[in-house]
């Protein structure tokens, strides 16, 4: 959900902005198992990505305050291994 949409739907937040430190992130991860073969990973991911593109999953979505981000199983990888330092530096906080 972008910064400024996360701000006008949690109002709460909107203090915070300012300071830079709103960030309203989120993700609906599904995962597989360790050494599950790529090609089962990308069908996954594909069918995945077909039923999140159907109009009436995307209405239901964004009828929660949410939009949809297409992603794939190795941009997905990526971002975990950006966000793993800040999520471990909070948790040990």
């Amino acid at each position: 959900m972008p910064l400024g949409r996360c701000c006008a739907e949690l109002p709460f937040l909107q203090r915070e902005r300012s300071s830079g430190a709103c960030s309203c992130n989120g993700s609906l991860t599904v995962a597989a198992p360790a050494g599950t073969p790529k090609p089962i990973v990308q069908r996954l991911a594909d069918e995945i990505r077909k039923a999140t593109q159907q109009p009436d999953v995307q209405q239901k979505v964004a009828t929660m305050g949410f939009e949809l981000k297409d992603s794939s199983p190795e941009a997905f990888t990526a971002a975990y291994k950006a966000d793993r330092p800040v999520w471990e530096r909070l948790i040990k906080q």
